[in-house]
């Protein structure tokens, strides 16, 4: 047993919780934990409150079951909140019910988290927060069900296992996953790689507004609020457009801003070696992140922010 499970059997409400703008390990951890509780603690009440999931995940994760921040039982004894490196990450709404919880409890793999549960178990050499979440179950009683969804979270922070983050134990872990009878054919190529003809042309607008610094190292676009209406697309058909970024060839770093308001842009991070840690940039906007995948969100001026950001990586190449 681990403290996790420990804290399962000693609650009788408990809630789930992840991040805003949920990516796939935000999704996987949250949903795998919720069915791991409701299937073997059928006696305990469970509640998922999270935002609205992607809809690539959506094909793939039974999400039905999301409930409302406000409609969570006033007295929660056990508040679990995964893959968040920060409370201020969490749905406002739901802040003050984890806070006021018998036991807060955070699971996470994002090196900038400091700790914001009354337990705190963080991995940052875990490869996503699925890993991490997995070491805390007993195995023997995960069903395919929640095996699918910690393997869907896997899959999406290590981009289909080629990230460096992802280790001898992370494929023993997928593998143990697989012998649950997951199909990962389908979660792979659904979840991850199938896009929708919109989605194709809203990342050809991004492509084609895309500019590159003078040395090639930088790689950055924006899709505005204007470039979604035209499409109609919605935040989560943005998803993988910093990664297409990525892989250009020569880029160092590639920088995707979204403008989600006037003058509010989530922005996304991505490095390819390890030649600049873009956590730190993230930090000084309160974002949070990995070394080479992080994000934040920034108010102001796209053409100011843009140029602030590119000054902060220039300041931190290693070579």
């Amino acid at each position: 047993m681990s403290i996790l499970t420990d804290k399962i059997n000693d609650s009788n409400v408990i809630a789930v919780t992840g991040h805003v703008r949920p990516d796939g390990d935000c999704v996987g951890s949250t949903t795998a934990l919720y069915y791991y509780i409701l299937e073997n603690y059928p006696e305990k009440k469970v509640y998922l409150t999270l935002d609205t999931p992607p809809a690539s995940v959506k094909k793939c994760i039974d999400c039905d079951v999301i409930t409302a921040p406000d409609s969570l039982p006033d007295k929660v004894d056990l508040f679990v909140s995964l893959d968040s490196s920060t409370s201020n990450r969490l749905l406002e709404a739901a802040v003050e019910k984890f806070n006021s919880a018998g036991v807060s409890f955070v699971v996470d793999h994002h090196k900038t988290n400091i700790g914001f549960g009354d337990i705190n178990h963080i991995d940052a050499d875990a490869s996503s927060c699925c890993e991490v979440l997995f070491e805390l179950l007993d195995y023997d009683k995960i069903s395919v069900r929640t095996a699918s969804s910690l393997y869907l979270g896997i899959v999406h922070d290590t981009g289909v296992f080629k990230y460096s983050s992802t280790s001898k134990r992370t494929m023993e872990v997928a593998g143990k996953l697989l012998a649950k009878g997951v199909d990962s054919a389908f979660i792979i190529d659904t979840s991850f790689y199938e896009k929708t003809w919109k989605q194709n042309k809203l990342l050809a607008r991004a492509i084609d507004k895309a500019e590159i610094s003078e040395d090639g190292k930088i790689a950055y676009t924006v899709i505005s609020q204007a470039d979604l209406s035209e499409f109609r697309c919605g935040s989560s058909d943005t998803e993988g457009i910093v990664e297409q970024l990525r892989l250009t060839e020569g880029v160092e770093i590639a920088i995707f801003m979204r403008e989600d308001a006037a003058n509010v842009y989530k922005v996304s991070m991505r490095a390819k070696t390890g030649l600049v840690d873009v956590s730190e940039i993230s930090v000084l906007y309160n974002g949070g992140g990995h070394s080479k995948a992080a994000g934040f969100t920034a108010h102001g001026n796209y053409d100011e922010i843009i140029a602030n950001v590119i000054s902060e990586v220039n300041k931190r190449w290693t070579v």
